[in-house]
């Protein structure tokens, strides 16, 4: 099931937390078996990361949400997309808060969680792979991060 919800933050104080959509509390009742975290880009904003202390601790509170489920999902965390000169300008989500900030706490608290970290900012950094908001993937981008969703759970 695909319970993401676009736009939405991490922080429980930003401007739209993921925590307080219906999709979370769906996702929960789900009790899956397989959970790909994918959320920092919106918490990048001025307006969010001035709530950054509390962006690590929300983040493990999902992970121990998550945890405490009857199906004990395996948990991925996905780092943020590069978020293209575009998007910053526009968007005002912060390619450098991203980078130097987000992704330094995803990757230590996935260390600490013993999770693996998927990355595909590389990789869909192509015009051929995102959409013209230079956020969001397109059809051909969503394919390529299934694929290797799919090849990260095969492992």
């Amino acid at each position: 099931e695909n319970y993401g919800v676009s736009a939405r933050t991490l922080l429980r104080k930003g401007n739209l937390p993921y925590v307080n959509e219906q999709a979370w509390k769906d996702a929960l009742d789900f009790n899956p078996n397989i959970v790909i975290i994918k959320l920092g880009t919106n918490d990048s904003k001025a307006a969010n990361w001035k709530h950054k202390e509390e962006f690590q601790g929300d983040l493990q509170s999902m992970i121990d949400q998550l945890r405490a489920l009857p199906a004990h999902p395996v948990i991925y965390l996905v780092r943020p997309l590069v978020a293209v000169e575009k998007v910053v300008n526009e968007m005002s989500i912060n390619n450098e808060v991203i980078e130097k900030e987000i992704i330094p706490i995803i990757n230590k608290v996935a260390k600490k969680n013993k999770l693996r970290v998927l990355d595909f900012r590389e990789e869909l950094n192509r015009d051929d792979l995102m959409s013209p908001d230079g956020v969001h993937p397109n059809k051909k981008g969503a394919a390529v991060i299934a694929q290797r969703v799919a090849e990260a759970i095969r492992e």
